[in-house]
């Protein structure tokens, strides 16, 4: 018996110690449960471990997952700059992704067989889908394919079941075999005025018969006579008529307010769009009725009505009874009201999806899927003095930071705009930016020079006690200027 013991132990060991060889870690860190290799002062995404005998990766990721810009770990800040291979492969209780805006490539089975992803917003600097990055993911209903893209790789959006419209950008020049394979598409917009390149296999595309193909007016032709183009039976020209959203900041708990743009050639009388929020927030409900409002460009009789849709969407409808058109082609169309959860800091998308629009003329016209990123964190970004609002007190406050005044009291994570850990010169100009209403271009950093074109070559902006000048290309507090040197404590 003492000897059977002896031999069950060692079988025990020698199990333990085969399924360490075969499984093995594969990250480098784990931040905020996100799972990062390290490149320099660069982090991608990656999955959890590895299994070398069965040839599989292994993550845990669940619900809605939003990835950083940026990562600090061990005190030093990573910039996140790619998804790796395989790094959300077989999470099947992934249900939306937040990509941000510092992503270039999705690697290949990034996403594969992740069977619940309903929502995957794919940002404007991501210039390679890779092989079936997103293959098998059977609740995705569409996907916008921002300009950036160049290439979509093979069966990167291949048996993606529910799939029924894709917006490509103007940019992609190839398409992998098998791409939207299996996907029951009734729309596609694609926006290349040259064909993206097809080899002879029908093999890219499920339906050519039913599908509405929309292309650029002048491309008509050459997608007529293109590989594979040819096969669809209906070509028609695209139309720039679209919806629009702004990426949002705000606090734990708060209500906002979200502006619906919409940017239009024909003339709209109505309209219809999906609205997809992830768990936890919640367009309000007043007497019953979701917040929705009409901007000053509806017409004399125009309504707006929202419903629950099956899927968990909320549906928003708008019209005329006497066919009034919105006035104007761009601007701020409608409004709704969104309760953030109370707790749960990250970046959490909003989208707008199955967007028809009518025209005067009675015809129906597609605006492509949109959304906006809600950052949530305890505090409001730019209010370096915890104040609740974003003001030129936060514009001091950071300035005198920068000149160690230690103002108090003072958030650090507020002031710093671009979360690099650092509060510079950069962070105190685009708190300004917000002051006094200026919008600047991510991922450009903002400088002196673009606020003096912005703002001419002078402007002060003041409280009760301090005041703010830029001019000359200086930033003066209480005229004092501010030194170029950057503080880190």
């Amino acid at each position: 018996m003492k000897t059977l013991n002896l031999t069950l132990r060692t079988i025990l060991l020698i199990l333990a110690l085969v399924c360490t060889v075969n499984t093995a870690l594969a990250y480098d860190m784990l931040v905020d449960g996100i799972y990062y290799n390290i490149n320099g002062n660069e982090a991608s995404v990656t999955y959890m471990s590895y299994n070398s005998s069965s040839g599989t990766c292994y993550s845990n990721y669940s619900g809605h997952v939003a990835i950083p810009e940026r990562v600090t770990y061990n005190g030093l800040v990573y910039t996140v700059t790619e998804i790796n291979s395989c790094a959300f492969f077989n999470c099947s209780n992934l249900t939306s992704i937040s990509i941000p805006k510092t992503i270039t490539s999705i690697g290949p089975n990034a996403f594969a067989n992740c069977t619940n992803l309903a929502h995957a917003v794919i940002p404007n600097t991501v210039t390679i889908i890779n092989t079936q990055a997103f293959y098998y993911c059977k609740k995705l209903s569409s996907i916008y394919i921002p300009n950036s893209v160049v290439e979509i790789g093979l069966g990167a959006f291949e048996g993606c079941t529910k799939m029924t419209n894709v917006f490509i950008g103007n940019s992609v020049t190839n398409i992998g075999t098998k791409a939207f394979y299996g996907c029951p598409l009734a729309y596609i917009t694609c926006l290349a005025e040259t064909p993206p390149s097809l080899n002879s296999s029908n093999t890219y595309f499920s339906s050519y018969a039913n599908t509405t193909l929309y292309v650029p007016a002048n491309s008509i032709e050459a997608y007529q006579s293109a590989n594979v183009w040819k096969n669809f039976k209906i070509i028609t020209d695209f139309k720039p008529n679209f919806f629009s959203l702004d990426d949002v900041s705000t606090m734990h708990g708060d209500t906002i307010i979200v502006p619906v743009s919409m940017q239009n050639e024909n003339e709209i009388t109505a309209f219809q769009t999906d609205i997809y929020l992830v768990e936890g927030f919640e367009l309000v409900k007043k007497n019953g009725e979701y917040q929705v409002s009409l901007s000053d460009r509806k017409g004399r009789d125009h309504l707006i009505m929202a419903n629950d849709a099956p899927d968990g969407a909320v549906r928003v409808m708008s019209y005329s009874s006497t066919m009034k058109t919105f006035k104007e082609n761009d601007g701020e169309l409608f409004y709704i009201t969104v309760k953030v959860p109370e707790d749960g800091d990250g970046v959490y998308p909003i989208v707008l999806k199955n967007t028809r629009l009518t025209t005067l003329d009675e015809d129906e016209v597609l605006s492509p899927d949109v959304f906006c990123n809600v950052t949530v964190s305890p505090f409001i970004k730019g209010d370096a003095n915890n104040s609740g609002d974003v003001t030129v007190t936060d514009v001091v406050v950071a300035a005198k930071y920068i000149l160690f005044q230690n103002p108090d009291p003072f958030n650090l994570e507020a002031a710093d705009m671009n979360g690099d850990g650092k509060i510079t010169i950069t962070d105190v100009v685009k708190i300004a930016n917000l002051v006094l209403d200026q919008n600047y271009d991510e991922p450009m950093e903002p400088t002196l020079n673009m606020i003096k074109e912005r703002i001419g070559d002078k402007a002060t902006i003041s409280d009760n006690a301090s005041e703010v000048t830029i001019e000359n290309n200086k930033v003066r507090v209480n005229g004092l200027s501010l030194p170029a040197a950057k503080r880190q404590d």
